[in-house]
């Protein structure tokens, strides 16, 4: 069992600005749409490498103003001692893990903070796919209180989606 990765219990992860891009091609004729992609992620338990919760994600066309609240996720996911993550989204509804997104990564150190580098692709009529550095988040920072991209604090944002 691994403890290096005990820290994640109880900690909240964003996209920040310079991340919030992503690509959305629709089947039908392969128009490519920019996305604007805001996910929170509400990490509450972690243990012997695997960590789960809740996850709030907003998506919406660049340049336009969101009409939608945030979709609501659990969230489970594995994380090897050299940092590579597996992340499980799935929704909350009657068919939660047969509409299941998985995003791979890998955790990192960048300075003094950590940062997961992640990338996903998820559809079922378009298709979007987004890389992002997922940052953390505290009450103190800036980020808790403005979501980049949204009007939302983080707890807005999450009680949007209904946690």
């Amino acid at each position: 069992m691994t403890t290096t990765w005990n820290f994640l219990k109880g900690t909240y992860w964003y996209v920040p600005f310079k991340s919030l891009l992503a690509m959305q091609m629709s089947p039908t004729d392969g128009t490519i749409t920019q996305m604007i992609d805001q996910t929170v992620w509400q990490i509450t338990d972690y243990e012997g490498g695997y960590f789960w919760g809740n996850c709030a994600a907003l998506l919406y066309e660049k340049d336009s103003t969101p009409t939608d609240a945030p979709s609501s996720f659990k969230i489970m996911g594995s994380i090897t001692p050299q940092g590579k993550v597996l992340i499980a989204f799935m929704p909350i509804n009657q068919l939660g893990a047969i509409l299941e997104t998985t995003g791979f990564g890998t955790l990192k150190e960048e300075g003094k903070t950590w940062a997961f580098e992640m990338q996903m692709a998820s559809g079922t009529s378009n298709v979007v796919t987004h890389w992002a550095f997922m940052e953390e988040t505290q009450s103190n920072d800036v980020s808790w209180h403005q979501l980049p991209g949204t009007n939302y604090s983080v707890p807005d944002f999450l009680a949007a989606a209904g946690f």
